[in-house]
């Protein structure tokens, strides 16, 4: 496999049965400590840097998380997140910002509204993010039996 973060070729050992999380995200750095947070926890994990390049992976194979930022470029995380439960609605979503102030959120943190338009999530984290309670939450989002598979 192909490190998509840098293309430098790099294999990443992981197993056959690994969960498929795909991370939409434009700060490459950010991206690639999620990328490698989530990797080293068993994951199989794909990225992209903007919501349009997340949309043709989505279209491409089945990915059981996708992890995405708000803001991004081209197609933005609301856009995404909208497509994505229109055509996989199975798909469970983790979408971060920074920029929580253009965001209406729920008490419960699953349903956002932007421009009008309401879309139901799984999980709302604001960043900065500390990785551990991100992996914390993608297991809790994925629920138990998802660390079980990995195992």
């Amino acid at each position: 496999m192909r490190n998509p973060i840098s293309g430098s070729g790099k294999k990443v050992i992981m197993k056959t049965d690994a969960i498929d999380i795909l991370i939409a995200e434009d700060d490459r750095g950010f991206r690639e400590l999620v990328f490698e947070v989530l990797v080293g926890s068993g994951y199989h994990v794909d990225v992209a840097p903007d919501g349009a390049s997340a949309w043709k992976l989505l279209n491409e194979r089945s990915y059981r998380l996708l992890v995405t930022d708000f803001r991004m470029p081209i197609m933005n995380g609301f856009e995404l997140v909208l497509e994505t439960k229109k055509c996989f609605p199975h798909t469970k979503v983790i979408m971060l910002s920074g920029d929580s102030a253009s965001l209406n959120t729920t008490h419960l943190q699953e349903t956002i509204c932007h421009d009008g338009h309401k879309v139901r999530i799984d999980l709302f984290m604001r960043k900065p993010v500390v990785f551990a309670e991100l992996l914390n939450s993608v297991e809790r989002v994925l629920g138990y039996s998802a660390a079980a598979e990995r195992e």
